[in-house]
């Protein structure tokens, strides 16, 4: 979920919300190396439609393998891509997020809405204003927060080139990171007590996660 949330910027809730019918009914073209995955309830799904999920090949093959319930035997009969051992809706996705955090060897607090917020930032510093504004539209900004973005939901590949923007500015980043965080405008989690606010970049993780990381973010679609 958490590689997910980078990759898109995404809220938690779109993750969450993600039905097993929504990977089966996934759209694929260039001979099923691109695959589009909507997500129909979020948070502001009214204003911007279903949350789209540009993945791989790879990617998509991690999804359809939680989907047949190959995580757990409770896992089978759920609705949910992303669900408990007992194969209910997941409530509290940010305990799963800090888990694998701690498991990848990384240090401090994590969540969510810090990830987006890096997300947010990373376009910001490294992206031209409207690269900047195409990877907005695609995280689903609130439309109540500072900069409204009121647009339909873009096609396929101009959902994929949104994906290739989101890796430019994280390259970016990661070549010259920034000294500190600027938290986005709408952000609405704090940091638990004692918690730093967090910019999530590559270079905090291990060697070995951070060359999987970017070889399977950058492989070609």
């Amino acid at each position: 979920m958490g590689y997910l949330c980078i990759l898109t910027g995404h809220r938690s809730v779109a993750l969450t919300n993600m039905t097993k019918e929504s990977v089966a009914s996934c759209v694929s073209w260039n001979r099923g190396k691109k695959y589009q995955v909507l997500v129909d309830e979020h948070k502001t799904s009214r204003s911007f439609s279903q949350a789209a999920f540009i993945l791989n090949r790879e990617e998509i093959g991690w999804l359809r393998n939680l989907s047949e319930g190959t995580c757990c035997m409770e896992g089978r009969s759920s609705r949910y891509v992303f669900h408990t051992v007992q194969g209910k809706q997941m409530e509290k996705p940010s305990i799963s997020l800090r888990l694998a955090w701690r498991d990848s060897g990384m240090q401090g607090g994590i969540s969510f809405n810090q990830i987006r917020s890096s997300v947010s930032t990373q376009a910001s510093q490294h992206l031209t204003e409207k690269e900047r504004k195409q990877v907005a539209k695609s995280m689903c900004h609130d439309p109540s927060t500072a900069e409204r973005f009121y647009v339909a939901l873009p096609d396929k590949e101009t959902s994929y080139r949104t994906r290739k923007l989101r890796m430019k500015a994280l390259r970016m980043a990661s070549a010259k990171p920034s000294q500190e965080d600027k938290t986005s405008s709408d952000e609405q989690e704090a940091p638990s007590a004692g918690t730093s606010r967090c910019y999530v970049k590559l270079a905090r993780l291990s060697q070995p996660t951070a060359e999987y990381y970017l070889n399977t973010l950058n492989s070609v679609l």
